[in-house]
């Protein structure tokens, strides 16, 4: 029997990871492989940054750093520095599924369309089925702020299981 590749958009809020025990009661671990997904935006500038001389143990003394001292910082180094918070952030998560007898990746992406991400992922991964928590906005906050789950369950060209937590 074939594995059922199942994609779960996660964030950094609580409310995402809501979906987390529907995919465990639901789901087996034998035959699912769990792809956490992450989408955080890109860096925008590219930065300068100051070598630090005083770590609290040279025995130097500590000086100022002139503007000629500053080193750029560019987006893949930004972009490295958020994909190493997020695996740090998701370890408990993966660390957990894992020992359940999950197969289970993180992959995290950038872009300023968070539904399009997905549904890229989609493709890319080959998945099965997309799991994910939605707010469930209506009216007037969904017109100002989007709604994700909406996007994809109107694009996707595979199962979703939506779950709300209110």
């Amino acid at each position: 029997m074939a594995e059922t590749r199942v994609l779960i958009p996660l964030n950094q809020s609580e409310m995402s990871k809501t979906i987390l025990p529907h995919v465990e009661r639901h789901l087996p671990p034998g035959s699912h492989r769990l792809i956490l997904f992450y989408v955080a935006r890109p860096p925008k500038v590219i930065g300068l940054s100051a070598p630090e001389y005083d770590l609290g143990y040279g025995f130097g003394e500590v000086r100022e750093i002139s503007e000629a001292e500053t080193h750029p910082i560019y987006s893949t180094q930004q972009e490295d520095s958020i994909r190493a918070s997020v695996e740090a952030e998701m370890l408990p998560v993966l660390e957990r599924l894992e020992a359940q007898g999950y197969p289970v990746s993180l992959q995290v992406n950038f872009g300023e369309n968070v539904a399009e991400e997905i549904l890229q992922a989609i493709q890319d991964q080959a998945v099965d089925l997309v799991a994910m928590s939605t707010r469930a906005r209506d009216g007037l906050r969904r017109f100002f702020f989007g709604s994700i789950a909406l996007e994809v369950l109107q694009k996707a060209r595979v199962p979703l299981l939506l779950y709300h937590p209110h």
